[in-house]
């Protein structure tokens, strides 16, 4: 996840210098992280395939195989 380095200076800078509660702070950053996931979220949304029509095993499979993160980490893990 990619932080913005201003915005997380200005809070920082905000707190230290005593214009914001801690319970600000905390409400601020829930704030921001629940925001960026959900911008994380809808950009995933966008990246995913649709299926449109009749799926053959070989292709299933393929498409099995491909989303199926514990095997492609082992795969890259052995270098496949």
């Amino acid at each position: 996840m990619r932080i913005d380095r201003r915005a997380l200076a200005v809070v920082a800078s905000l707190a230290i210098a005593g214009c914001m509660t801690t319970e600000q702070l905390a409400e601020d950053l829930a704030r921001s992280r629940q925001e960026a996931f959900r911008r994380w979220r809808e950009a995933e949304e966008d990246t995913r395939p649709l299926i449109k029509g009749k799926l053959g095993l070989r292709a299933a499979q393929l498409l099995a195989v491909g989303n199926n993160k514990q095997l492609l980490a082992i795969l890259k893990e052995k270098e496949v």
